[in-house]
């Protein structure tokens, strides 16, 4: 089992740059799904998608998305952070915010049939079998849920 918890990484975080913007986006009931919008990154901005991870998890949701912004220097140490909870990598979203690209992390509730999703072309492959191998690494950590007990 892994031991980390989200609330010690986030706290040792103190090399994040000076603004922050964290917002999530509900998406309808029928889809179950939330996105996690980070516009800019600072010292706490881990800890601000540690609180809607939280409110996500209380609703049930069936996946979480991280949008990271790819031109913040401090966009690989919040990745860094996240996957060490159990985030995992989900792809690149190119100029998706602002015509910017994103690295989208996600936290899955559900079991996905990966064998039924097509692939097509050896770069998709790629991408496809490390985003599978994020997957299994999660699985296997055996990361719990960070809503906190009240």
């Amino acid at each position: 089992m892994h031991s980390i918890s989200l609330s010690a990484i986030c706290y040792y975080n103190t090399n994040l740059s000076v603004k922050s913007s964290t917002s999530i986006l509900d998406l309808p009931d029928e889809i179950n799904v939330a996105f996690i919008i980070a516009e800019e990154i600072e010292d706490n901005s881990c800890t601000k998608i540690h609180e809607l991870l939280q409110r996500c998890l209380r609703k049930h949701k069936d996946a979480i998305y991280v949008f990271i912004p790819t031109n913040v220097p401090s966009s690989p140490l919040l990745v860094e952070q996240l996957e060490k909870v159990g985030f995992s990598f989900s792809g690149i979203m190119p100029h998706i915010h602002d015509g910017h690209d994103r690295i989208t992390l996600q936290w899955i509730n559900k079991t996905i049939d990966l064998e039924a999703i097509k692939v097509y072309g050896d770069n998709g492959r790629k991408i496809f079998d490390y985003v599978k191998s994020e997957l299994k690494r999660v699985k296997d950590c055996n990361y719990k849920s960070p809503i906190s007990s009240v």
